[in-house]
């Protein structure tokens, strides 16, 4: 990865500026489509419960007095999933070589992760069901389902010509909107003497609108490639609706609130010029979500946390993204 870096760098930065030919760009419309592969993470963790001792106090060991459990966490769910694979499209307008206008989509992303955690002797059960089943569960099934699609439109202003110059700088300001559905099950099974589940159910619709800010940088070394990088951020505003199931029976939640959430999202690109009417583009992409509401539940096992939604929960996009592009 390191040389095909360096060799990027060399090739268009140390060859002269006079031996390169680049090529003008004389098209008014363009379409993009491409496919995604990305992963989805959360970096915070919310406690699901916490296994019983997995020792018994010993008066002469000191260490395992102090051994309460282990504490598993909704990060080792939401964590599991694989990559996904959604679409692109983006259809862009030229109305001269300082402007252009763009309205894209990305979607049919969707995650999906299971897991059964085994206790070496007990699982603690969250505070809030323990009215209606026993304490203890002897193993817990987890699964977790996440959605992604966004779309936006935007208008850059090029600083420099593109395609035109050795480098190119653009600004750029848009709307952006991000749907992100998730959802989370548990279900806390007890088989002694008799096997009873208590399921646990959590949704989340987050339904996001607002202005985003972009700055552009391309390198043009040739007529046929172009690199460069592009960064985006934005504050949102967010629409949550949400519930909670215990054993299909509805909480007293509050369905519907309204918060701002910050974004950031970061891909370097090559550009490929097979031909002056069709392009190839690879990238990198990362996109971080601050401040949106997941299905993570805090379901700690202690008396005095209650159910309730994260308040600070954030989520990470990471992929490539493969796309062709049309040039009219």
């Amino acid at each position: 990865m390191l040389r095909i870096v360096y060799t990027l760098l060399f090739s268009t930065l140390f060859i002269p500026l006079c031996a390169i030919e680049r090529g003008a760009y004389y098209n008014h419309v363009a379409f993009n489509f491409g496919v995604v592969f990305f992963k989805c993470s959360h970096p915070y963790t919310e406690h699901i419960t916490e296994m019983a001792k997995l020792f018994k106090p010993q008066l002469n060991d000191p260490d395992k007095e102090k051994d309460k459990g282990i504490i598993i966490s909704t990060k080792e769910l939401t964590n599991k999933t694989s990559y996904a694979h959604g679409i692109t499209g983006i259809c862009k307008l030229f109305p001269n070589i300082w402007s252009t206008w763009e309205i894209g989509y990305m979607g049919n992303l969707s995650w999906k992760a299971e897991k059964t955690w085994y206790g070496l002797e007990e699982l603690k059960k969250p505070s809030h069901v323990q009215e209606t089943s026993p304490t203890f569960s002897h193993y817990i099934q987890g699964t977790y389902h996440s959605k992604m699609c966004s779309t936006a439109i935007n208008y850059y202003r090029q600083m420099t010509p593109r395609y035109i110059d050795y480098f190119s700088f653009a600004w750029g300001i848009g709307i952006k909107n991000f749907n992100i559905d998730e959802t989370m099950n548990l279900s806390f099974v007890n088989t002694n003497p008799i096997k009873k589940t208590t399921n646990l159910f959590t949704g989340v619709k987050n339904r996001a609108l607002g202005p985003q800010f972009a700055l552009c940088f391309a390198c043009n070394p040739y007529s046929f490639l172009t690199w460069g990088l592009i960064a985006k951020t934005g504050i949102l505003l967010n629409r949550i609706r949400y519930h909670k199931l215990i054993d299909q029976k509805s909480s007293s939640l509050p369905k519907e609130q309204f918060s701002y959430i910050c974004i950031g999202h970061i891909y370097p690109f090559i550009e490929l010029h097979l031909t002056e009417y069709l392009f190839i583009e690879i990238n990198y992409q990362v996109i971080g979500i601050g401040n949106v509401k997941t299905a993570d539940p805090h379901n700690t096992h202690r008396q005095k946390h209650s159910f309730r939604f994260s308040d600070n929960g954030a989520i990470i996009y990471s992929g490539l993204n493969g796309s062709i592009q049309w040039n009219f």
